[in-house]
């Protein structure tokens, strides 16, 4: 079983560093980081209301699965907190 990511950031050097997938998700969202660990993960809705936040389970996590089961299909936000700073990726819930 493979996923092939297909929501990305680029650094200012043009490098892949943070994947989402499988995007558009049913009940698990990965969020993968190459170069940061994860500290915190938020998930933000439409109105910009804060749904759910996850945090990292130690500070060398670089891969988070989160559960999105019980939010409504549509479109969220994630936050992505890392010691180099926050990023924002899009996602769809199905």
């Amino acid at each position: 079983h493979s996923c092939t990511p297909t929501g990305l950031f680029q650094s200012l050097s043009g490098e892949n560093e943070i994947f989402t997938y499988p995007n558009p998700s049913g009940n698990q969202l990965i969020i993968s980081n190459r170069k940061q660990a994860i500290s915190k993960i938020e998930i933000i809705d439409l109105l910009g209301q804060n749904v759910s936040v996850v945090n990292s389970a130690n500070e060398n996590q670089y891969q988070i699965t989160i559960n999105i089961s019980e939010l409504r299909s549509g479109i969220y936000f994630l936050r992505i907190k890392t010691k180099q700073g926050i990023s924002v990726a899009k996602f769809v819930k199905k």
